[in-house]
Order: C-alpha cells, then structure tokens, then sequence
C-alpha cells in the first residue's frame, strides 16, 4: 500500500483550510470494520480514547528517551483510532462499508482534501476538520483491491504533529506487516 499520508498534499491543503467547521468532536464510528478481522490475513486496530492518550503521555514521561514533542502532542489528541486489514483475495470488503465512513465524512464541518484513485483500483482520500484556529479532526481512508486502511486522529495538530504521529503509530504501515491481529488500546 502506497504511502497514505503524502506530506506534499497535506501541506498544500493545511494552507487552503480557512472555512471554520461546526462543533463536533470529529470521532468517526469504525467499529462496523471490526467484523473483516476474521476475514483478514493482517488485521491491525488502535484505539486510544482521550484518557488513554493522556496516560501514555503520563507513561512517556517516565521513559528518559521519549522525545518531549510527542509527549505534548499526546497529551493534547483526543484519539487516535485505526482499522487496517489485509485480506488474501479481492472482495472481502463492500462498498457498503466504505460508504457509510463517507456518510460520516460527508457531515456538518469536514472537508475532503484530496481523492487520489489509481487503475489499479486505489484509492486513497484525506479529509480535514477544521476548527477556529487549528485542525481537530483528521481521517484517510486507502483502498486497494485486497487492503483497507482507516485512520482517525482527534486534537489540534498541525502538519509537523502529524507526521510526528504518523511515525510514532507507523500510520503508513496499516494493514501491513506479519499476519497477525494487533491492537492498542482498549474498546471504548
């Protein structure tokens, strides 16, 4: 799967945002995706709710080798939620689920930043939430014919935060690595 978070598109598009969205907490509902974890020969979740991001903030502090930048960033997300699966044959997920996250996305304040589709039937979108003087909401959604990749990142950030997040969570790497189920955080 290509590199979901393209600094260059992000970049242009954190300079476009102007429009102030309406008040929302930007936490999309995922959980429906959960059900493809049988199905999938790589599946990986993260969900770390606000409580859960402040305790790894409280958690790096401890660690005299955390960089102090993540350990302000942490402590100021609200989430960070990903699905990401890998599946051995084609079809194994639907339109149906991939339109009720543009439903989601489609609401009251967020903004689609790029839509990039390629033949060989990728996909990858950005879309923003922007509040009064920062962006609150991030979520990406890639596709390719046997992937699937969400993400969901909640809290003002700007564009260094988020690749700071993007290389702490290995973001890039959703749906990729040793055939096994991986999980952070708990349910909410």
């Amino acid at each position: 799967m290509k590199h979901v978070l393209n600094i260059c598109l992000l970049a242009v598009a954190f300079c476009l945002l102007g429009a102030t969205a309406q008040a929302q907490d930007g936490k999309l509902e995922i959980n429906h995706l959960d059900r493809l974890t049988d199905r999938a020969t790589e599946a990986v979740e993260i969900s770390l709710n606000e409580a859960q991001m402040r305790y790894l903030a409280r958690l790096m502090m401890t660690d005299r080798r955390s960089e102090t930048g993540l350990i302000g960033l942490f402590g100021k997300l609200s989430g960070v939620y990903v699905r990401g699966f890998e599946f051995d044959k084609p079809g194994e997920f639907s339109a149906a689920d991939l339109n009720a996250l543009r439903a989601q996305l489609r609401g009251p304040g967020w903004q689609r930043l790029a839509d990039v589709r390629e033949r060989n039937g990728e996909q990858n979108e950005i879309y923003v939430l922007p509040g009064k003087d920062a962006i609150v909401g991030w979520a990406a959604i890639s596709t390719e014919p046997q992937k699937l990749c969400v993400i969901n990142i909640l809290g003002p950030l700007d564009l260094t935060e988020l690749s700071a997040v993007e290389k702490e969570f290995k973001l890039s790497k959703c749906g990729q690595g040793s055939s096994q189920t991986r999980r952070l955080g708990g349910k909410k």
